[in-house]
């Protein structure tokens, strides 16, 4: 039950965002929902879910390069999270 309400809870704020254009939220959720993605990779390797593993970072890696087009710089640079 927990993985299903944070999944919500993380989808809501992520078409929240998007219906808003609000696109340095945006950004910032979806590197969020990209750790979240890749921290449940480990859980996953952690437990020996390995099916899991392929799709959890597939999807980290599809939401981080969304946030670095969307805020115009890699996430790891402090240019993505100054404002401008």
């Amino acid at each position: 039950m927990y993985f299903i309400t944070r999944n919500l809870a993380v989808s809501i704020m992520l078409g929240v965002a998007l219906a808003l254009r609000s696109w340095r939220v945006l950004a910032g959720v979806m590197t969020l929902t990209a750790l979240i993605q890749s921290l449940d990779a480990a859980t996953a390797i952690a437990t020996g879910h390995y099916g899991l593993v392929p799709i959890d970072l597939i999807y980290a890696t599809v939401f981080l390069i969304g946030a670095a087009r969307l805020s115009g710089h890699p996430f790891w640079r402090a240019a993505a999270w100054r404002t401008q």
